[in-house]
This record gives structure tokens, C-alpha cells and sequence, in this order.
């Protein structure tokens, strides 16, 4: 048998094309249960101005069952957010392209929502760090990111 050559949107361990688990949308819905979903039901607001991180840390999240709002690269987007509609946590990085995410996560204090920093900055640069709010130092791994989300939400 020959050596079957992987697209780039597969990943070892994939199907080949034609032949995916699952015929219809309804065994699709079915294998995604709750189960090993840790967030799911949740509303999460990310803001991060990376690209490359944003679509890591709203992967990780979506993975883990989470409604992911953003990822915002503004400040000024993630306030228009909140002030849309309501998120049960926050993942933010200190540093946006306008501005640092200071503003963001005052707001999200007034509304009592908690959040956490992903950030390249030292704890010691982050304002909230002083108020117990936990700092993730990028690069990081999802269990980590999971672990702080799951964390704050618990209280």
C-alpha cells in the first residue's frame, strides 16, 4: 500500500477524506458531549492581540466546551463586547495594539467577572497581579490555560 500524503488541514490519526467518522451532523453533535468539557456553557472573553496566540488560546478554549468572544486585539473592542452582553471570565493580555488591557479588566472587576493575564510581561508589570488575579507567562500549555479558566470560574 502506498504512502497516503496528509493535506494540511489533517492531522495524524485523521480519516482519509471520504471516509470521516460520521455521517451527518447528528453523530457529529452526539460525539461532542459535555464529557471532557470543562467550559462548556461558558462564556469566555478573550483579548489578545497576537494572531497566532489569539487562535491558540480560543482553540484551547473552544476545545474545552467555551463560547469565546473575540479574540480582541483592541481594548476598546473588548469594552464594546462587554458592554453587549455578559462573559463568565476573561483571558487577557496585558498589552493590546492600542493600549494595555488596564481598562478591560477594571471593567471586568465592576461587573465581577473574573479574568486572568496571558501575557509576556512579568507579573511584577501587571496591575491586577497585586490583586491575586493569576498571571499565565506565554508560552504556555492548554492544561495551564484550562487550569487558570477552570480556577477562576470556581472562585
Amino acid at each position: 500500500m502506498g504512502k497516503r500524503v496528509m493535506r494540511i488541514n489533517e492531522m495524524p490519526g485523521d480519516p482519509p477524506r471520504g471516509r470521516r467518522r460520521g455521517n451527518d451532523l447528528g453523530e457529529v453533535a452526539a460525539a461532542s458531549s459535555d464529557v471532557g468539557r470543562p467550559l462548556a456553557g461558558r462564556r469566555v472573553l478573550v483579548a489578545e492581540d497576537n494572531v497566532i496566540l489569539s487562535m491558540h488560546v480560543a482553540h484551547v478554549l473552544e476545545g474545552a466546551g467555551a463560547e469565546v468572544l473575540g479574540p480582541y486585539p483592541f481594548a476598546d473592542e473588548a469594552l464594546s463586547a462587554l458592554d453587549a452582553g455578559a462573559c463568565d471570565a476573561a483571558v487577557l493580555d496585558h498589552e493590546l495594539m492600542d493600549s494595555t488591557s488596564e481598562g478591560v479588566a477594571d471593567r471586568l472587576a465592576q461587573m465581577g467577572v473574573p479574568y486572568a493575564y496571558f501575557t509576556s510581561h512579568e507579573a511584577s508589570e501587571v496591575a491586577g497581579a497585586r490583586d491575586g488575579v493569576p498571571v499565565l507567562s506565554k508560552p504556555n500549555d492548554a492544561g495551564a490555560l484550562l487550569g487558570a479558566v477552570s480556577s477562576i470560574l470556581r472562585g
